[in-house]
């Protein structure tokens, strides 16, 4: 009687150690099939494809692939699903991985998109789902990211967090061999993000795209409000000109090629910092791109030249110098302007502009000239992108040449490109201000 008493006692003891082991162990054998997962050890974050650790070393961007792979890099980043199949593919040719991101709305923040709409809510989800069926199994797949900063002008916070939450529940379902992450701002607020693990469960990763607040990231992922689960940096690259100072009719002053360069570089060491949370880093841009001007976070020139940006990253990411390094900007000037002020300029009258740079090879390099007029908005290419015919009549192959302003007032900007033989290219741009009469 006593015995059965015993057995009657322990009986559910032994049945709740043996849930518990069973539901452990199945839950390990579950983790280590899966193709890319995230894991935690002691209160530490890793990725892991293919049963190994997997730190991301990246480019956001789709073009260079062969380039990214030769310097060390590992996974690129997309901020929308178009021409998928040929990047997925590409990426695959070159031994590299995607982060493939899901447009919600158009670009670049889906203001479009009324996410209190339940009928157009449940429409784009069934759009998604089309989309992670088609390329869930491709063998470049890495992570899936569910919009780009949408949280900034998409709507309610609350009501964006519950829909991208619906959406990774959905692709978990389907896909359970890759994790799913959104991507937000390092801005003022970063450290309560800790509302997206009630809102966002499903959520494996949250995407980070910071700039020059990219320091604070690490302190404010692990506060008392902050996400304090695992993250990417998205987009780490120079100071946006958000960031920098204004010239005094509002033109964001960019930094030189060479500045930006040590910026960046200094930025992948502060990535690199974070043991806890951090699982890579993808330097933004990963090509030639127009935003503010066709140079301020391109890393790649209109023709394909490496900037010194590239050098520097794969010095931090393999360890060795590369055998030819890219011109470095000391100075760029109009007379004996200096680039930080502001700059006025008669209309129709000639003036002269000089590049200084350093290189092993100074007597090789060729050199060209642009003015642009500056436009009214940050997104919109055709209001910047316009090229003055009168300065391309002018030598441009020298690192000192005369110009004439344009005849109509306004903001403008005068760029200056090197490039060397070897694949290499620097550039620097300064913003003047054309008046009727000299200030």
């Amino acid at each position: 009687m006593k015995t059965r008493k015993i057995i009657f006692l322990t009986t559910p003891f032994i049945l709740l150690v043996s849930a518990i082991l069973y539901f452990h162990f199945r839950k390990d054998n579950t983790q280590i099939s899966r193709t890319v997962e995230v894991r935690e050890v002691n209160g530490k974050y890793s990725l892991y494809r293919n049963g190994e650790p997997y730190y991301i070393i990246g480019g956001g961007g789709v073009s260079h692939f062969e380039e990214l792979k030769d310097i060390g890099g590992n996974s690129i980043r997309t901020w929308s699903l178009h021409n998928a199949q040929e990047i997925l593919d590409e990426a695959e040719k070159n031994g590299l991985t995607v982060t493939l991101g899901i447009e919600i709305g158009n670009q670049p923040w889906g203001e479009d998109f009324s996410y209190w709409n339940v009928k157009e809510t449940n429409k784009k989800i069934e759009e998604i789902r089309e989309i992670v069926l088609k390329y869930k199994d491709h063998p470049a797949l890495l992570i899936w990211g569910i919009g780009n900063e949408v949280h900034l002008f998409g709507g309610n916070r609350v009501l964006v967090s519950l829909f991208i939450n619906r959406v990774a529940k959905m692709i978990h379902e389907i896909d359970p061999n890759h994790p799913v992450m959104t991507t937000t701002t390092a801005g003022i607020n970063l450290d309560k993000y800790g509302f997206m693990r009630v809102l966002c469960p499903h959520l494996d990763i949250l995407g980070i795209n910071a700039f020059d607040r990219l320091h604070l990231v690490e302190n404010e992922i692990s506060g008392p409000l902050g996400w304090n689960k695992p993250y990417i940096i998205t987009e780490f690259g120079v100071r946006g000109p958000w960031e920098t100072q204004d010239t005094e009719w509002g033109a964001p002053i960019e930094m030189s090629s060479t500045e930006n360069a040590q910026f960046i570089k200094h930025y992948w060491e502060i990535i690199r910092n974070d043991k806890r949370y951090g699982l890579g880093g993808y330097a933004f841009y990963w090509g030639h791109k127009f935003e503010v001007t066709n140079t301020w976070f391109s890393l790649f020139s209109k023709n394909g030249k490496k900037s010194e940006t590239i050098d520097l990253l794969q010095e931090s990411w393999t360890g060795k110098k590369p055998e030819h390094h890219a011109p470095k900007i000391d100075k760029l000037m109009i007379w004996d302007i200096v680039q930080k002020q502001s700059i006025y300029l008669d209309a129709s009258n000639t003036y002269e502009v000089e590049i200084m740079v350093t290189h092993d090879h100074k007597d090789s390099l060729s050199y060209e000239w642009e003015i642009r007029a500056d436009g009214e908005s940050a997104h919109v290419q055709s209001r910047h992108d316009y090229i003055y015919d009168y300065l391309l009549e002018t030598d441009q192959n020298k690192s000192k040449i005369s110009f004439t302003t344009p005849k109509t007032e306004g903001g403008y900007r005068i760029f200056a490109f090197v490039y060397d033989k070897n694949g290499r290219f620097a550039t620097a741009n300064l913003p003047f201000y054309v008046v009727k009469n000299k200030i």
